[in-house]
């Protein structure tokens, strides 16, 4: 919180989908003593104003190939359930949706999909195998 009020305009607009109206919004926030007053007043209180990510085991662990992510899960997974593959995913900055549409970003096709996979190649939507998959938990 208190890298966001004291970053610059440039700062702001260096941020990903933040744009000039955006940043001058959060500039013009971020300038009133009274928002100031309450964010130290929730200081005072113990509320955490530090994002910090994911947490697996103590760590920090966001993850460019899943971060801001749409996922859908299909088909049977031999590595993992999906439970848990979704848990793995969400760690790592993902979100994991039930069906296909346009917002999805990825297809994990495990063995054995069916209509989800269909779906996802008639809408070019990017599909990986659980191979693919187990690599970008590793990166």
């Amino acid at each position: 919180m208190d890298n966001l009020a004291q970053a610059t305009m440039e700062e702001l607009l260096a941020v990903d989908e933040i744009g000039e109206k955006m940043a001058d919004s959060l500039m013009a926030y971020f300038s009133k003593p009274e928002f100031l007053s309450l964010i130290d007043e929730l200081k005072q209180y113990g509320l955490n104003m530090r994002y910090l990510g994911s947490e697996v085991g103590g760590k920090t662990e966001l993850n460019a190939a899943f971060y801001g992510k749409t996922f859908v899960l299909t088909g049977k997974l031999e590595q993992m359930s999906r439970p848990e593959a979704k848990e793995k995913i969400e760690q790592r900055g993902g979100k994991v949706t039930g069906s296909v549409s346009r917002s999805t970003d990825v297809v994990v096709a495990g063995e054995a999909a069916g209509s989800k996979l269909k779906k996802a190649e008639e809408l070019a939507i990017e599909i990986w195998n659980e191979a693919r998959f187990m690599e970008a938990l590793e990166d």
